[in-house]
This record gives structure tokens, sequence and C-alpha cells, in this order.
């Protein structure tokens, strides 16, 4: 008999960005393979289509906490998995089914500095009410994607490190190579020629734009012929915009939001990836950079290390713009660097897979079967 999963994709109804896309890889892998011994349901709460959605897989509940809850255990699952840390679902933890949660983020106990008062002891409260209620031990398996991700939750939640399987993400959006035709259609459109900087970067101060505009601005100001720098994200109209287009002016272009197509030919037309985060609990940008085989500048914080490994120059101190454009410098002036860097980060990218994650996921559910 074939054990029943419920994976809540509900997330997937808000669109693809930031985790919502590494679970949109996991129930594709999961769709592609040729799983007998598990029916899978995808559970959510309005029609898509999106394609990882079958009428034989697709389930639609309400949406409502405690509603959901309620219908979720009438489907009679053996397990279910949830992308998410339920925080305002406590139902959840009372299935009567074996339960999985995928965690992503830890900024409350990595960098708290980045989070406002009030938010940061909000997350503080609930994390201590599961600790004290001992709920969150209630869950059967927890996936992350570094070490340093599960070191802090197992602070946060108070579980012990058993319970925690490494699950890594993979590059979907670089490993895209269209037509010529489209990436020059894409290049032209932002008035750029290849071999830009680029950084990836989602609207977030712990992204650290600001100093990596300071960075290029002082190596301008050196007169060092520094190629135009992109940031690519939603940042458009954001004071950190009008920063930096006020001290670089026409050497900075800030695209906006962009769908992934797009995105895999802003990747493909970099010279150098500069990403001077100041924290992530994995890094998913790093790695599609690697995998279009840019060379890559980026943070020695939390979990950046872990992923780039040697493949990447390493910032100590991601608040040193002197450091920071000091590492630049010394990509864009040296071709024998680049080309080693290049090569080593294609290497590196492809040590991780989609396949390699679900081997691990399917792997834990049999257990839990």
């Amino acid at each position: 008999m074939s054990t029943r999963v419920g994976m809540v994709t509900s997330t997937l109804d808000h669109g693809l960005s930031g985790p919502n896309r590494v679970l949109f890889n996991i129930c594709d892998e999961l769709n592609s393979r040729q799983l007998n011994d598990f029916d899978l349901n995808f559970i959510h709460n309005e029609p898509s289509d999106l394609s990882i959605y079958t009428p034989d897989t697709e389930v639609i509940l309400p949406r409502a906490p405690v509603r959901f809850e309620r219908a979720l255990a009438k489907l009679d699952l053996d397990i279910v998995y949830y992308p998410h840390f339920p925080k305002l679902r406590p139902g959840f933890f009372f299935l009567d089914a074996k339960k999985v949660i995928h965690l992503h983020g830890d900024l409350p106990y990595a960098m708290p500095s980045l989070m406002s008062v009030s938010e940061r002891y909000r997350q503080y409260a609930i994390a201590a009410f599961y600790r004290s209620t001992k709920l969150s031990q209630q869950v059967d398996a927890y996936f992350a994607a570094s070490d340093s991700l599960i070191n802090n939750k197992i602070r946060e939640l108070g579980v012990p490190k058993e319970k925690f399987f490494r699950t890594e993400y993979a590059p979907a959006i670089s490993t895209r190579i269209g037509e010529k035709s489209a990436q020059d259609e894409v290049l032209e459109r932002f008035e750029l020629t290849p071999g830009y900087i680029l950084d990836v970067a989602s609207n977030s101060e712990r992204k650290n734009i600001t100093n990596l505009l300071n960075a290029v601005a002082s190596l301008h100001q050196s007169g060092i012929n520094v190629p135009k720098l992109v940031i690519a994200g939603d940042w458009r109209g954001t004071e950190t915009h009008h920063y930096g287009k006020e001290i670089l002016g026409d050497n900075v272009v800030f695209t906006g939001y962009v769908d992934d197509d797009v995105l895999a030919h802003i990747y493909h037309g970099a010279g150098l990836y500069a990403n001077p985060t100041r924290h992530e609990a994995f890094g998913l940008t790093n790695l599609e950079a690697m995998a279009a085989g840019l060379p890559v500048i980026t943070s020695n914080k939390f979990a950046v290390p872990e992923v780039v490994g040697d493949t990447a120059l390493l910032i100590d101190d991601p608040e040193d713009t002197d450091e920071i454009a000091n590492k630049i410098q010394l990509v864009i002036e040296n071709a024998d660097l680049r080309s080693e860097l290049s090569d080593k980060s294609r290497m590196r990218a492809e040590m991780y897979t989609w396949e390699k994650t679900v081997d691990t996921i399917v792997s834990v559910f049999k257990e839990l079967s």
C-alpha cells in the first residue's frame, strides 16, 4: 500500500520568489520520478496553472487557519510536509501524521540587528512558545540547507540535531541557456554590454547594496576602469536606488524585478558576480552565478563559505568598503584569476542538483513510512 504524502504548497499561490522557488523545484523533481511507494498530494488554496499540479495530485483546501488543518486531517495522510515553520498554525502540530518541516531563514538568531526590535522580540516569543510547549519536538524531521542554519534552528527550537537533515538547494535559473538573440535583446533593453559586474538581490538591508555601491564608486574615483554595475531585484524607487544613481550615474543599472528567463540572460551577460551580503542561510544567488561560470566575490559569513567553498574570493568584513573594492579591482584587472575562478565556479556548481536534494527528502519519507 502506498504511503500518502501531503506536500503543502499554499505559498506557491503567491509566486515563485525566494523559498517558493525551492518548493516548486522540489515538487517538480518529485513529479518527474516514478515513486510507486508514495501517493503524492500537492495541497494549496487557489486554482493554479503551475505545471506541478495534475487532476490526480492537486488538492485545494480553505486558506483560513483551523479550517485548513481540519480539512488536512480528513485527508488521512501518512506524512505531511510543510514548506516553512507554521508559527501561526499550531493545529499542524496535532495532526495524526508524520510531520516534516522545511526551514529556510534564521535571521532573528543569526543577525538580530537587521530586524526591528518589535519584530525581533515577536519572533523570540513565538519560538519560546514552541520550545516551552515542546510542540517543536512533535515534528519528526526538519530539512535545512546548511549547517549554519541547522545550528541556529537547534538553538531556536530546542530540537535535537538528529532530527535535522541537510537538503541543499541547486541552481535552476542560470542553467537556462536560451538563444543568443534573446540575450542580446535583454542586454539591449537595459543598455548593457557583456562583462558587467552583477549582484542579484532582494530589497533588504542584509544584502548590503549600499556598501557595494560605495565600493564601486570609490574605484571610479580612483580612476580605475570599472565595468558597469547591475543590481537585479526590486530596488527601483527606493532610497538605495536614488543614492546609487546619485553617486554612480549611468555606471549603475537597477533592473527592477525581472522574470526568470530574463534573469538567466542577465547572469550569462555578466563578467563578475559581486555579492557582499551580510547574511545568508544558504546563498542561492551565489550558486546561480557559479553555474553561469562567473567569478564570484562574496562574504565569509554564515552559510556562504559552506556553499562556495574555495571557488570564490571571500570578504571577511562586508562593512569594509575598501575590502570590497580591493577584491573587485583584483578580479577585473587579472584575466588569469578571472579564468581560474570561472572554472572553479562551474565545477563547484555541478555538485548541487535538485536530484540530490530530493534523494534526501525521499529517503526521509521512506524512513518515516
